[in-house]
């Protein structure tokens, strides 16, 4: 799903829980968009490489700018990965390059 297609389905819920007096869904990167007035909650789902090649985190540190004191952001999704692998060629590799 992209953006516009979550956002889609998150309005579709805001409106069947009568909430859409006080739940306002904006699609956009958040350092794109503009909010009228500073809110309680912002739900983010991440997208990205590890949340550190594509800066996230930095994302995440912008958008509390749009929040009141005491707001929060919810996040719905994040899952880092990762794998051990061993390969002798590159473990000797980098040992030769190795000064101690």
């Amino acid at each position: 799903m992209n953006v516009t297609e979550l956002c889609c389905v998150f309005q579709t819920l805001v409106n069947n829980n009568r909430l859409s007096d006080s739940v306002f869904v904006i699609a956009g990167k958040i350092e794109e968009i503009d909010v009228p007035e500073k809110v309680d909650v912002i739900i983010s789902e991440p997208m990205g490489y590890m949340l550190f090649n594509e800066r996230m985190l930095e994302t995440f540190l912008h958008a509390k700018k749009w929040l009141k004191p005491g707001g929060t952001i919810l996040i719905l999704t994040i899952i880092i990965f990762h794998a051990y692998i061993e390969n002798p060629v590159l473990v000797n590799r980098f040992k030769a390059n190795l000064s101690y």
